[in-house]
């Protein structure tokens, strides 16, 4: 059986917990269903407290499952580097699940309702989530293998979540927990340029994370260049989505 859906099996309760997760949020706002932006908006916007979750989830399997030793004894074996990875992924289908879910609900819920569709953004507003919570997770795998402690799971928590509330409105992406809309949408919609940005910078720290996780896994002596240039070409990625969110005039905006 393949490795992460073996770790699936083994972290089914994490599915339970990101469709909770969702409800938060989807119930919240009851209305949503009359607007399709809104509707997708908020499937999006659960990485609020989805984010800083599996961030959290990540530090604790790898302190649990994979300490510094037995990662020490076992580098250089041939899957060495799929130590982390596998169950980091495994983790991160579970959260893309459960936003696939309801995604198909709010889906249903607007055709059934004949929802008002003019404020959608596409293909951008079906990637913000999903890559900003592979971010997340990614971050907390990470962060744990280079601080092995138990205080890295509540600090990468805090971390994950904190930002969002602190930097919300500065000319900033919207990185590992997008903003979601309180109200329908139309006759506005997301920034289409804002969201592009807001994804490239999620999809450089996902990058950079994951291929840290490599580099980092390697034995001092035998350590990827290939991971380390990948790594760096992420927090590049990052860098760029900054820098143009804060100068482009046309990405300063997150709804117009």
């Amino acid at each position: 059986m393949n490795a992460v859906l073996m770790w699936m099996r083994r972290t089914w309760v994490l599915g339970i917990v990101f469709i909770i997760i969702q409800c938060l949020t989807w119930f919240r706002y009851q209305e949503a269903y009359r607007d399709w932006s809104w509707t997708i908006s908020l499937v999006q916007g659960a990485t609020m407290l989805g984010s800083p979750f599996i961030a959290g989830v990540c530090a604790y399997m790898v302190h649990r499952q994979w300490p510094r030793t037995t990662r020490r004894d076992l580098a250089g074996t041939g899957r060495s580097h799929h130590l982390v990875s596998d169950m980091t992924w495994a983790v991160i289908t579970w959260g893309w699940a459960a936003q696939a879910v309801f995604l198909v609900i709010g889906c249903v819920s607007c055709v059934v309702y004949h929802a008002d569709s003019s404020g959608l953004t596409l293909p951008w507003q079906l990637l913000t989530g999903p890559i900003a919570l592979g971010a997340s997770a990614w971050l907390g795998t990470l962060a744990a293998c280079l601080w092995d402690s138990v205080m890295t799971i509540p600090v990468m928590v805090l971390a994950v979540f904190l930002p969002h509330q602190v930097f919300w409105d500065m000319h900033l992406p919207q990185l590992l927990s997008p903003e979601f809309a309180t109200v329908p949408m139309s006759p506005m919609r997301p920034n289409p340029v804002h969201m592009a940005l807001s994804i490239l910078g999620n999809a450089g720290i996902l990058v950079a994370a994951k291929a840290g996780c490599r580099w980092q896994q390697s034995p001092a002596g035998a350590r990827s260049h290939g991971a380390l240039a990948t790594s760096i070409t992420g927090m590049v990625a990052l860098v760029v989505s900054c820098v143009l969110v804060a100068t482009h005039p046309s990405a300063d905006l997150i709804f117009i």
